[in-house]
C-alpha cells in the first residue's frame, strides 16, 4: 500500500472519529531496538526470546540480498487488536501491512511484512510480484489457503492484490526464481511499481524474459509442479544467517537433547498459538537421512525438515509427531533446516538424533 493511500485512510479515519465512531488507538512506544529494526508492542503476552533478534537479522539479511536497505530504521508494530483500530494503513481484517517505514501486525514474527519492509528500499513492485516475493521469501505462518486461481486473474490497474491469490503469486515467484533465475526476477521487480498497469507489466515481462506473459504463464502452468506455500517458500530466514551444522563432521549422530522454553534465545513466537526453534544442517552427500524424535509432553509437538531455497517439487518432510521409531528418508546433498514446534505455554523436553549419509 502506498503512502498516499495511507494518508487517505488516516484522513478518512479522522472524519469518522469526528462523526461519533470509535477514535483511532495510539501506537505503542518502541520497546526494543536492534541493528536494523525497532519493535513496539502493546501485546501483554511477551515475545519469545529469539523473536525480536530474528526479525532484526532477517531484515538485515534481506537488505544484503537486495543490495539496498530502507532509509532510517523501520519499526515493527506488534498490536493488540484489529489493525484498523490504530493509525495504520491496514484494511479491516488484515493480518498485517507495511508502508516502508513500519510494519503493522498482530502476530510475530511475520516474515511476509519484513520482506515488504526490505523491498521498500527498491520501491514497491507490481502487486502480483510484490506479494509473491513476500510469500516466497516470507514465513510459514498458517494464514494462507490452498493454491487457487490463475496468475492472470489479477488485472493490475493499481488495485490491492486479492487475498485468495497470495499463495498463487508466491508459487509463481518460486517458478520465476527457480526456473529463470533470481537476477531476472530482480530486474522485473525494479522495472515495475504499484501503479503499473497490466499492459505495462506485459511489456516489462517481454523485455526481461524475452517472451509474452501468456507464454510464460502457460509454461509455468504446464511444467511447474504444485505444492503449498509451506513447501515452496525459500525458508530464507531460517537458512540465511545461522551457521549450518554439518552432519558428517563427527562419527556419531547430531544430537539435540534439551528442554525448550519461550524465554530461550533460539525460540520464536508465540504466533497463532505456536512457538518453535530451527536448526540449519548441511548434508555433504546424497543418501538416507535417519532420525529419532521424542518429546515429553508429546501432544502437538512436531518436527519438519525443509530444504533451503524452496521451490517445487516438494522439498519438505513432515510435520512428524514424536515417536521412538527410527525414521529414514532419501535426501540429496544440500542445505536444510529442522523445525521443532509446540503449543504456546508448553516446555517440551526434546530428544532428537539425526544420522547423516556419511559414507
Amino acid at each position: 500500500m502506498t503512502l498516499s493511500r495511507r494518508a487517505w485512510l488516516l484522513a478518512a479515519g479522522s472524519v469518522l472519529g469526528a462523526c461519533g465512531e470509535p477514535s483511532i488507538r495510539e501506537l505503542p512506544a518502541v520497546s526494543w531496538e536492534g541493528e536494523n529494526l525497532r519493535v513496539a508492542t502493546d501485546v501483554e503476552t511477551p515475545m519469545c526470546g529469539g523473536t525480536a533478534p530474528y526479525m532484526d537479522r532477517l531484515l538485515g539479511a534481506l537488505g544484503e540480498q537486495l543490495g539496498a536497505t530502507p532509509p532510517g530504521m523501520p519499526t515493527y508494530y506488534l498490536l493488540d487488536g484489529e489493525l484498523d483500530e490504530y493509525e495504520t494503513p491496514c484494511v479491516s481484517g488484515a493480518y498485517g501491512c507495511s508502508d516502508g517505514e513500519a510494519a503493522y501486525t498482530h502476530i510475530a514474527p511475520f516474515d511476509h511484512e519484513i520482506v515488504h519492509l526490505a523491498r521498500s528500499a527498491i520501491g514497491s513492485s507490481y502487486p502480483l510480484i510484490e506479494e509473491g516475493a513476500a510469500e516466497y521469501w516470507g514465513d510459514d505462518a498458517d494464514v494462507r489457503g490452498p493454491l487457487q486461481g490463475s496468475v492472470l486473474d489479477y488485472d493490475g490497474e493499481g488495485e490491492l492484490f486479492p487475498f485468495p491469490l497470495y499463495p498463487r503469486a508466491g508459487h509463481f515467484v518460486a517458478y520465476l526464481v527457480n526456473v529463470h533465475g533470481e537476477a531476472a526476477f530482480e530486474e522485473l521487480s525494479l522495472q515495475t511499481g504499484f501503479e503499473t498497469t497490466l499492459d505495462e507489466f506485459r511489456g516489462v515481462v517481454r523485455d526481461v524474459y524475452g517472451q509474452e506473459l501468456d507464454e510464460l504463464v502457460a509454461d509455468y502452468e504446464v511444467t511447474y509442479p504444485e505444492c503449498p506455500q509451506r513447501e515452496y517458500r525459500a525458508a530464507f530466514g531460517e537458512c540465511s544467517f545461522t551457521p549450518a551444522r554439518p552432519l558428517c563432521d563427527t562419527d556419531g549422530p547430531l544430537i539435540v537433547r534439551r528442554r525448550f522454553s519461550c524465554g530461550d534465545e533460539d525460540v520464536l513466537g508465540p504466533r497463532l498459538g505456536r512457538q518453535w526453534t530451527t536448526i540449519p544442517i548441511e548434508l555433504e552427500a546424497d543418501g538416507l537421512l535417519g532420525f529419532v524424535f521424542e518429546a515429553n509432553p508429546a501432544t502437538d509437538v512436531e518436527l519438519t525438515v525443509r530444504r533451503c531455497g524452496g521451490g517445487c517439487p516438494p522439498s519438505m518432510v513432515g510435520p512428524l509427531e514424536p515417536s521412538e521409531t527410527l525414521r529414514q528418508a532419501p535426501f540429496e546433498a544440500g542445505s536444510y533446516v529442522i523445525k521443532i514446534e509446540w503449543p504456546e505455554g508448553q516446555e517440551p523436553e526434546v530428544d532428537l538424533e539425526f544420522f547423516g549419509p556419511c559414507g
